[in-house]
């Protein structure tokens, strides 16, 4: 497998094979199914990755390696959400339809001087959007109000940028992290030569003005986008926000992080 999680607004895709599946069982998966992979050493052995399949490959050699290839997005798409016009607390604006005479409510106009938070909670609770954490690095004020469109997910990856913040799903979960220390997944994973870390650290491409690294370990499935590491190494030391990481099982169980200075 190639298991992916990082904290962009669109969802990471995987792959997991398998091999010598059974015919009937194969055919018991659909597209649209949802996947949850365990792997990793025994002492860690867990949750890998999990999402929804987007693509199933299959390849049968005359019986001989039959091989089944499940692609998978890490969460559900959000993009394709639309606003409920029944939404009560905010003023909707009318735009004509095609079919002539009549109108739909596609848009949600607020005030002036609304603050990104509250925002946040009316987008959400007018989509459907269920938020698992939301912490923003600054809580912008729109002077001049604001209006979302029908695609209310784009507004919130807007609205968390407006903020400097990262929106990302993790297994299900929208989350909008200011990147502060503190995580909203309790969690502190440690890491150095001999201890999880195969070698020292190496430098990345910088996001925004910082400065990022990757580091090469032994699988670690707690290891997640947003995840808190502790790294101790003579490159870097200290704790680290995780931007991206790969899961790959080929014989050995390794992964590649992408962390925050």
């Amino acid at each position: 497998y190639e298991i992916n999680s990082n904290d962009k607004s669109t969802p990471a895709r995987s792959k997991v094979t398998l091999y010598f599946f059974a015919t009937d069982k194969i055919n018991q998966i659909k597209k649209g199914d949802h996947i949850v992979v365990k792997s990793g050493p025994s002492d860690l052995y867990g949750i890998i990755g999990e999402g929804n399949i987007i693509k199933i490959e299959t390849n049968n050699d005359n019986g001989k390696d039959r091989t089944v290839v499940i692609t998978f997005t890490e969460s559900t798409s959000l993009a394709n959400k639309t606003l409920n016009a029944n939404f009560n607390g905010v003023s909707t604006v009318k735009h004509k339809s095609k079919t002539k005479g009549t109108t739909t409510k596609l848009n949600m106009a607020f005030k002036n001087s609304i603050k990104a938070s509250l925002l946040i909670k009316r987008i959400a609770k007018a989509s459907g959007i269920n938020l698992y954490h939301v912490k923003l690095a600054k809580d912008k004020v729109y002077k001049r109000g604001y209006t979302v469109s029908n695609k209310p997910y784009s507004a919130l990856v807007k609205i968390a940028k407006d903020c400097q913040s990262q929106i990302y799903q993790r297994r299900g979960r929208l989350v909008i992290d200011d990147y502060s220390t503190d995580n909203p997944f309790s969690e502190h994973i440690y890491f150095e030569l001999g201890a999880g870390l195969l070698s020292e650290p190496s430098t990345y491409d910088k996001y925004g003005n910082k400065q990022c690294y990757v580091i090469e370990c032994f699988d670690d499935p707690r290891v997640q986008a947003g995840s808190s590491i502790e790294v101790h190494s003579r490159t870097i030391n200290g704790l680290h926000r995780v931007q991206s990481v790969k899961h790959t099982h080929q014989g050995n169980y390794d992964m590649e992080v992408v962390i925050y200075e």
